[in-house]
């Protein structure tokens, strides 16, 4: 579906409709890879941690951290993750909203 989607649009309107395939065939997955992106590379997107963590911490952030761990070539979890590219409070934040409180 993926490779229509490139043959057939570009900009913002194939970056959607990607977006839309893969959050439909691995929500968790996605939500992870969202995660991954934001913390890979230099700097650390903060607000898309935020964002990606608040909005599914009440709905299925477990799944999401499970997902995480499996991402291909990865396997670090996520408190792993967050511990090396935040800190201070921001990462106390964080990690206690992943049930990851020390």
């Amino acid at each position: 579906m993926e490779k229509v989607i490139k043959s057939e649009m570009s900009g913002d309107l194939e970056t959607g409709m990607k977006a839309i395939v893969r959050f439909t065939l691995d929500k968790h997955a996605y939500f992870a890879n969202l995660l991954l992106k934001a913390m890979k590379g230099l700097g650390t997107n903060e607000k898309a941690l935020i964002r990606t963590l608040v909005m599914r911490s009440e709905i299925d952030l477990d799944n999401i951290k499970r997902a995480f761990q499996n991402i291909k070539g990865e396997g670090k979890p996520l408190n792993h993750w967050l511990k090396k590219e935040t800190s201070g409070p921001f990462r106390d934040i964080l990690l206690h909203l992943i049930g990851d409180a020390h």
